[in-house]
């Protein structure tokens, strides 16, 4: 059968005008066949029916061309004609797209690609040669460039893409001297030995030929082959090739363990990930059970919002403890009753219950059963005392819906279910109409709110089983007031103008601002706050000023902006100011609740000389403020802190969110508050009066008590002090101050 393809195929080439129809999918056909050449009867059948199923189509065309061709013929001679001497409307249309595809030029980069490989439509002869004879000089650009190149675009057909492939594998690969050789690239060598593999074409030999680089090729095969889905790895593997449990075995053979679980490479926690997504559970288990620590995140330096596949968000590749916890309750469902899920999912859900099992058997940072946790200790006193549950998000998931089926749980109960009226408030233009006239402002938000509330509710029905929906939108409706409310009566802290020149990514710094601004609405109202540190470790949010710092500087250095990782904010939060809430604070571990305070005490001291030994941080060039600060309008201002970017730094960000929001505010008391609280800088460099913070606020208590008389000209006195540029927004204060009165 291969034979007679083979043949049809050439005669395509040759321009038959019926077989020329099939060019693409003789070619197609061709290289099924090939791949499967000399492999088991059941292995190559579906290719063998396939080619079957093509021959009769086009011999059933040969027998129509030949009966009718003539009168085809005939009529779209008639045709052209037509469309040759009246270049008018359809006729138009047709010889204008014609021409346009004849005339379509091929970029620059595909023409010197197809220079490279192609005379004509043929491939030249001695390509994988002459990479060969650059390679055993030591040049490995030429090989590389051929393998980058088969996945790049070009004029080459798939055919004459897996001959090179292959010829790179016979010539390359399974020559002992070349294989060391190109090892010395090893990421290269890596995906050129995947791409073997992917063909059935690897053997032990090749494998044996890595010296002393053997180690970091095997990293890359590992990388390369955990992302092909299991499907296919079973398809592919077998033959006459290396089979893919071999390789696996030899892998993990090579592979140490420290090296899996490098965290600065990040192997261990990407490729279980790819695993994960590709559906290997077994080989995924395989790693665990050989210690690959599943507990590892991966910070990926170039993303910093959802990735393409599950798992992979906010800038991390989360550990498979955490992304499994939106899994543990749809496995207890699973086990009760598997045809209530489709068979796609049962497939997927059947992997995550053997995922959890191997967990548990190994010892893990969560829990792994969903009945286990309805009975713990923190649900318990959550059902005693009904409150809002954090923490990692998928980790705290079974917890939260644990609550909703406790009948205690018709209410928001996390941050992320009230973001549908937090959303608005997180951008600039909501967020200043909230602090200028909250009274206006909150309404509508909630209005909006409760409106997504409701859809979303529809939309996620899983997330929210076991709750009233009526009593959940009621109860939604009260806390999205009473935060916002909350939100709009505190120092404002989004630095919309200045937050991406200081480093920081503006999105997740504002979600962590409003997290944070969570905890304290918990407080205000005297609402449990369940902190689940399961999965958490507790080092690095104690060491977070550290890693904080060295990403804003890697950002200075060229890399991308810092992307605030938002529950480690948060626990920092808590310990900065546990005098405050550890009274709403029950942290949870496994279930448990935390009873030994002293823990928490030592926390505290090791974040707070951890904090000093990770320094200020870092700031970017004065110049990069000089703008800002020269539009401030303070003589000498900038020959006095051009050498101090830090300080350039803190002005620019104090004196805005002075200028812009706390001078607006339609809460009085922040000003004078502001003044007080995070002011220095801008007395230290001689931008507002001293004792500002101290006039404003007795100015504003004696107006309140009809006695502010006596203090008008410190008032006068403090404006005048000020520069041209913010005199106009506090004197603004000062009249809404005055108006207060008269109300």
């Amino acid at each position: 059968m291969l034979e007679k393809i083979k043949a049809l195929f050439e005669r395509a080439k040759k321009g038959d005008p019926v077989l020329a129809r099939f060019k693409g999918r003789l070619m197609m056909c061709k290289s099924k066949l090939q791949a499967v050449e000399g492999s088991k009867e059941e292995v190559m059948k579906p290719a063998e029916d396939e080619a079957r199923a093509l021959c009769k189509e086009i011999e059933e065309a040969q027998a129509f061309a030949a009966s009718s061709g003539k009168k085809a013929q005939e009529g779209f001679n008639l045709l052209a004609k037509s469309v040759n001497h009246k270049p008018v409307g359809l006729g138009s249309l047709l010889i204008k797209e014609v021409d346009k595809v004849e005339k379509q030029e091929l970029s620059p980069e595909v023409i010197e690609r197809n220079k490279r490989y192609l005379d004509g439509d043929e491939l030249k002869d001695g390509i994988v040669a002459n990479d060969l004879h650059a390679l055993r000089k030591g040049d490995l650009k030429s090989i590389k460039q051929t393998f980058r190149d088969l996945d790049g675009k070009t004029s080459l057909s798939k055919i004459q893409i897996t001959e090179i492939r292959e010829e790179i594998v016979k010539t390359v690969l399974m020559v002992p001297d070349c294989c060391r050789e190109l090892a010395k690239n090893p990421k290269l060598c890596g995906e050129m030995i995947a791409m073997a593999q992917g063909m059935g074409m690897l053997t032990p030999g090749i494998l044996k030929s890595l010296g002393d680089q053997t180690e970091d090729v095997a990293c890359s095969i590992v990388f390369q082959r955990s992302s092909v889905k299991l499907d296919q790895k079973v398809s592919s593997g077998g033959g006459k090739g290396f089979s893919e449990a071999d390789l696996n075995e030899w892998l993990i053979d090579i592979i140490p363990k420290d090296t899996w679980n490098d965290k600065k490479t990040g192997l261990g926690a990407r490729v279980i990930n790819n695993l994960w997504n590709a559906g290997d559970f077994d080989l995924l288990c395989t790693l665990i059970t050989k210690d690959v620590d599943p507990s590892l995140p991966f910070s990926l330096p170039l993303v910093t919002s959802r990735g393409t596949q599950e798992g992979v968000w906010s800038g991390f590749v989360q550990p498979v403890e955490h992304l499994l916890g939106n899994y543990v309750k749809l496995v207890a469902q699973f086990k009760k009753d598997p045809k209530q899920f489709d068979p796609e999912m049962q497939k997927k859900l059947a992997g995550a219950q053997k995922v959890l099992e191997t967990l548990d058997e190994q010892g893990t940072n969560i829990l792994t059963d969903f009945d286990e946790i309805m009975k713990c200790e923190a649900i318990a006193a959550f059902k005693k005392q009904p409150g809002t549950v954090w923490g990692f998000e998928d980790v705290r998931l079974p917890y939260v819906q644990a609550a909703r089926e406790s009948k205690k749980g018709d209410e928001p109960l996390r941050m992320i279910e009230l973001w549908t009226a937090i959303e608005e408030v997180l951008k600039e233009e909501g967020y200043d109409r909230l602090l200028i006239d909250p009274d206006k402002t909150i309404p509508e938000i909630v209005a909006t709110g409760v409106a997504g509330a409701k859809e979303k509710t529809a939309e996620k029905k899983k997330e929210y089983e076991g709750a009233d929906l009526d009593e959940f939108l009621k109860n939604f409706e009260e806390q999205a007031t009473a935060y916002l409310t909350h939100l709009a009566n505190q120092i404002p802290k989004g630095q919309y103008e200045t937050a991406e020149q200081s480093g920081m990514d503006m999105g997740k710094l504002m979600g962590g601002l409003a997290c944070n601004a969570g905890l304290w609405w918990a407080l205000e109202n005297k609402k449990p706050v369940y902190y689940c540190l399961d999965g958490l470790n507790m080092d690095e949010a104690l060491d977070y000023k550290a890693f904080k710092n060295a990403r804003i500087k890697a950002h200075f250095e060229g890399g991308p902006k810092h992307a605030e990782v938002i529950t480690l904010g948060e626990i920092r939060e808590i310990l900065k100011n546990w005098s405050s809430m550890k009274d709403i604070v029950f942290f949870i571990e496994r279930g448990s609740v935390m009873k030994d305070v002293s823990r928490v005490e030592k926390w505290i001291e090791t974040m707070k000389r951890n904090d000093e030994e990770a320094g200020k941080r870092p700031a970017p060039v004065s110049t990069t403020f000089k703008p800002k600060l020269d539009d401030i309008g303070v003589e000498g201002l900038w020959e006095a802190i051009e050498d101090h970017p830090y300080e350039a730094m803190k002005v620019t960000v104090k004196f805005v969110t002075l200028e812009k929001r706390v001078a607006k505010m339609a809460n009085l008391d922040i000003l004078p508050l502001y003044l007080e609280k995070k002011c220095q800088f801008l007395i230290d460099f001689k931008i507002i009066p001293a004792n500002m913070a101290e006039v404003c606020k007795d100015y504003l208590e004696k107006v309140k008590r009809n006695d502010g008389t006596e203090s008008q000209s410190d008032m006068n006195a403090v404006i005048k002090a000020l520069p041209e540029s913010l005199q106009a927004e506090i004197s603004g204060w000062r009249v809404r101050v005055d108006k207060f009165a008269e109300l």
